[in-house]
């Protein structure tokens, strides 16, 4: 079972990786659709909720993952959206 969660986290944190980096790959293979605009925008905020899952999702001892699953998103998010902003 523990190895079924790591597959599930590598396979979400890598899922958001590469929404984060280039989303007209990940929605043409995934809904073969063309992505543009504000949809771009939108999928990379999905690429980091994936991130952030996979970051909750790791297997540990502790109860502090969620935390740190939250952080990451609330993190990424907040910088993308900000970078979105002032450029404008």
């Amino acid at each position: 079972m523990k190895k079924l969660l790591v597959f599930a986290a590598l396979s979400e944190g890598l899922t958001g990786l590469l929404l984060l980096v280039y989303p007209p790959l990940v929605i043409r293979l995934l809904l073969n659709s063309g992505v543009a605009g504000s949809g771009i925008i939108a999928s990379r905020i999905a690429g980091a909720s994936l991130i952030a899952l996979s970051v909750a999702c790791w297997p540990v001892r502790n109860m502090t993952q969620a935390f740190w699953g939250m952080f990451t998103y609330s993190s990424i998010a907040t910088l993308y959206l900000g970078w979105v902003g002032i450029r404008g």
